[in-house]
């Protein structure tokens, strides 16, 4: 369980960068 909520931050936060890159 604890590795899969590090996953979903790790995702979220990596979506986030990826779309503040494309901007």
């Amino acid at each position: 369980m604890f590795l899969a909520g590090l996953g979903l931050m790790a995702g979220i936060a990596r979506r986030r960068l990826q779309r503040k890159n494309v901007s």
